[in-house]
């Protein structure tokens, strides 16, 4: 199990991306904040 997949409403495939997009657990996804993750993800992914 991934470290973000610990985390409430955080499943296997929403790790799965957010570590493609570098982002690999709570911390990093703090510092990104939901509006860059957000982008990140759309970046590699139009259609999320």
């Amino acid at each position: 199990m991934r470290e973000l997949e610990k985390s409430p409403n955080i499943g296997k495939v929403s790790a799965e991306m957010l570590e493609r997009v570098g982002i690999a657990n709570i911390e990093e996804l703090r510092e990104a904040g939901s509006r860059e993750a957000f982008e990140r993800l759309r970046f590699i992914d139009p259609t999320t």
